[in-house]
């Protein structure tokens, strides 16, 4: 069983964790409301275990909220350790024309595929030591967002349907009232040297009444947001959907 990380690890970076929270839930724009299928819907595949990164400007504004714009490396490139690692948030912050950057990452997916729109007009991009992001949505941050920490929930706005096939393993957290929250990712900015073989046996300070564990599927899951997911992460920041 991997060790846990510290406290001084947990409790680091709580921007981060807030944003990695946020913008790994919504890291593809929402779906048609038609759910799963609908004619212009586009389903990415061939995730599973897929490395990527993120980059979040935020802007500094008078008022309760932060915009902010989120760019990732989905259908780019896998994010390069070679130029992650020399990436810093003030390079994003120039590149984005925001006074804050913030790096998110790297991840890795834990889903087999996704149902997307196709998008009307193409989103912009952006390049980071040579990684090409896109830019996937705008949000604005609160006071409120900053303070957030492991397990707890964070309601976000999604039409996305996550797809998991038959025979995947899902890694699941099922809080003291029996609601199930599901792996979506797993992370590797607490520990760079996370695996996806490791997630079954990680080792997790959960709070009390909460349990984890894996299981194979015995027939493709779908999760669809409806129109709000309810996420949260463990404090090694790998994220989950609640599977209603």
């Amino acid at each position: 069983m991997r060790p846990g990380p510290s406290y001084e690890e947990c409790t680091k970076g709580e921007t981060a964790m807030v944003a990695s929270v946020l913008f790994s839930s919504m890291l593809l724009q929402p779906v048609h409301a038609g759910g799963l299928g609908a004619p212009d819907d586009i389903l990415l595949e061939d995730l599973h275990d897929a490395r990527y990164c993120e980059v979040i400007g935020v802007s500094v504004e008078r008022g309760p909220t932060f915009p902010a714009d989120v760019y990732n490396t989905v259908g780019n490139n896998d994010c390069p350790a070679e130029s992650w690692d020399e990436l810093t948030a003030r390079d994003a912050a120039e590149t984005m024309g925001t006074p804050i950057g913030i790096l998110n990452g790297p991840r890795h997916f834990v889903i087999d595929a996704v149902s997307k729109p196709a998008d009307d007009v193409p989103p912009p991009t952006i390049e980071l030591n040579g990684m090409v992001m896109t830019y996937i949505a705008s949000l604005d941050l609160s006071a409120s967002d900053v303070s957030r920490k492991a397990y707890e929930v964070e309601p976000v706005e999604r039409d996305n349907v996550w797809i998991y096939d038959r025979g995947t393993t899902i890694f699941e957290l099922t809080d003291p009232d029996g609601n199930v929250y599901v792996m979506q990712s797993y992370s590797l900015e607490i520990d760079p040297d996370l695996t996806i073989d490791d997630l079954e046996h990680l080792a997790l300070d959960l709070p009390e009444g909460w349990s984890y564990g894996a299981r194979v599927l015995r027939a493709t899951l779908e999760l669809d947001a409806a129109g709000e997911a309810l996420v949260l992460q463990d404090e090694y920041r790998n994220s989950y959907m609640l599977n209603r």
